[in-house]
């Protein structure tokens, strides 16, 4: 889980433009659980929400997106399916409002980003590839002039 708080605050040079200010937060939480013992299905549950906050004269309401999805591990987990459902619910709308001195602009918004994603990856190659470790020391008197 992430969280994150903010304060913010703006000044406007155009008169008619009235500054909002005030403190907000965002969160978001990703979960990965395991389905078999094999770990070789899972399921994928994501989830963020933004509080309403104010921004320049703008009152911006909540914004959040439920994603969910299946991962499946094949062929000694070379081949993998990812299948995911973005933005389940539709809460990528928000209502705003933006504030100047003889009137409020009211509009809602919707951020379009419900979706159906598959992929599909396949690993070639070996899988414990050996390294190469050298050590360089670096000494001023070795170092040539």
């Amino acid at each position: 889980m992430n969280v994150v708080s903010f304060y913010s605050e703006s000044e406007s040079s155009i008169p008619e433009v009235v500054p909002q200010k005030g403190f907000s937060m965002y969160y978001t939480i990703n979960n990965t659980f395991t389905l078999n013992k094999e770990k070789a299905v899972l399921f994928l549950l994501n989830f963020y929400h933004y509080l309403p906050n104010k921004q320049g004269n703008t009152y911006i309401g909540n914004i959040s997106s439920l994603s969910a999805g299946l991962r499946f591990s094949l062929m000694n987990k070379n081949l993998k399916f990812n299948l995911m459902v973005e933005d389940v619910f539709r809460g990528t709308q928000s209502k705003e409002k933006i504030f100047y001195d003889e009137f409020t602009q009211f509009y809602n918004n919707y951020y379009d980003a419900r979706r159906f994603t598959l992929n599909i990856t396949y690993a070639f190659g070996k899988k414990n590839v050996k390294s190469n470790t050298k050590q360089v020391q670096l000494d001023e008197k070795n170092r040539a002039n």
